[in-house]
């Protein structure tokens, strides 16, 4: 399997943060608002662990037919957004929590990343 993709992290450790061969940028989000540090560039799909007021932000630099994923709100799970961005880029935005997940949906999703991404740290 091969994933043709340029990837950027935004991060607030970038010590303790693993390069690896397809990633093609680190930001620490600390140091660097991550708006400036794209410079222009649009994203096709952001994985988000904070929420808050980085929602509108992520919805500003997502490209055309983008995707917004969720995984947890760090920051807070209660945020304003402007419905008419998401609607004219006609974007995608959702999420999950693991934790209510049965150990069965877990299994199942531990099983799909050993066999699918961590052959691309290889």
């Amino acid at each position: 399997m091969q994933i043709n993709v340029r990837v950027k992290f935004d991060i607030s450790n970038s010590k303790s943060f693993l390069r690896t061969k397809f990633i093609s940028v680190i930001s620490n989000y600390k140091k660097e608002d991550f708006e400036q540090f794209l410079k222009g560039e649009k994203i096709d799909v952001i994985l988000d662990m904070v929420g808050g007021d980085y929602t509108q932000k992520n919805l500003e630099i997502l490209n055309e037919q983008g995707r917004l994923i969720y995984i947890n709100g760090m920051k807070s799970m209660d945020v304003t957004i402007n419905l008419r961005t998401i609607m004219s880029k006609n974007l995608i935005v959702t999420g999950s929590f693991l934790k209510p997940q049965s150990v069965e949906v877990k299994a199942q999703i531990a099983k799909e990343v050993e066999k699918n991404i961590w052959p691309l740290f290889n």
